[in-house]
């Protein structure tokens, strides 16, 4: 009577015990795949870390073989130009005595016998031989020491004049009547290194002897500049000018202008190198009467 009248029964209890296990079992299932699933994680998560590490030592390994590397050619940078400035004072002090000794003879031929004698013209070549030996031992130095180096270049407060004069005397005698200075500027004195200028204006003003007309006037100007703020030097020449298809090369190491001429092709490339060490820079313009270097040094920056 009672099922008829729709009453509930309870299960029986050893149906409710299947139940709560089968749901607990489930429960542990669940929990140990998550258990199982971070294990994993964890894992690949150390892996991933071990890994790193490894990287890292790999990379702090070959930053330190770089590091060391880079101090041994230093070292031995340094070593090669203390050499060299060793050797070309060697070498050049020995050419400045004999070129003191020809002068003398030179000058005792030029009293004593008559103009023109064949003793008096060698002993004139031999000169101008060894002049041309220093002038190429000190491009050479400059390109291998001074203009490659890494130690910074001083600017300090330089009297124009006294630029100017040094300059000229660096010159062969026959090419310094040639050269006429102008003075577009009141400034008697300006920022810049004055060994890298004078073997710039230097190298500027041997090449414009040596490629135009013979006997022709060279121009060494000294102006102002308002934009950029500087001091120009232009070396101006009388000749053929500079063929178009050498100027995008021209200051590269090496390019000459002409092979009858001596010279390793490193004048106007110590040119640039010289004016970039100050933070300046050289222009060139070229036509049929001839060809202009302008060499641009900065004012704007504090003289050491």
């Amino acid at each position: 009577a009672t099922l008829l009248a729709g009453t509930p029964v309870d299960p029986p209890f050893a149906m409710r015990v299947d139940s709560a296990l089968l749901l607990g079992v489930g429960l542990l299932t669940a929990l140990w795949g998550n258990v199982g699933y971070l294990g994993v994680a964890i894992e690949r998560a150390r892996q991933q870390e071990v890994a790193r590490r490894a990287e890292l030592d790999a990379a702090t390994a070959q930053r330190e073989r770089a590091e060391q590397q880079a101090r041994e050619l230093k070292q031995l940078s340094d070593e090669r130009q203390e050499l060299l400035r060793v050797v070309a004072h060697e070498v050049r002090q020995p050419l400045h005595n004999a070129q003191a000794v020809l002068q003398g003879v030179e000058t005792t031929l030029n009293t004593e016998v008559p103009e023109g004698d064949a003793a008096g013209q060698r002993v004139a070549r031999a000169r101008s031989v060894l002049r041309q030996i220093t002038a190429s031992l000190d491009n050479i130095l400059a390109a291998s020491t001074v203009l490659v180096g890494d130690r910074p270049t001083l600017l300090r407060d330089t009297d124009i004049d006294m630029l100017l004069e040094l300059t000229l005397g660096d010159l062969p005698p026959p090419g310094r009547p040639r050269v006429r200075i102008v003075r577009d500027t009141e400034v008697r004195t300006a920022a810049m290194d004055v060994g890298l200028m004078r073997l710039a204006l230097r190298n500027l003003l041997n090449n414009a002897l040596a490629y135009s007309m013979p006997g022709s006037q060279v121009t060494l100007r000294v102006a102002d500049s308002d934009d950029p703020l500087a001091i120009v030097f232009e070396v101006a020449d009388v000749g053929p000018g500079i063929p178009q298809d050498l100027l995008p090369r021209l200051f590269e190491r090496g390019v000459r202008g002409r092979h009858d001429l001596p010279g390793q092709g490193l004048g106007l490339y110590i040119v640039r190198q010289a004016m970039r060490r100050q933070g300046g820079r050289v222009e060139v313009r070229s036509g049929q009467t001839g060809a202009v270097f302008a060499l641009y040094v900065p004012q704007g920056l504090e003289p050491a």
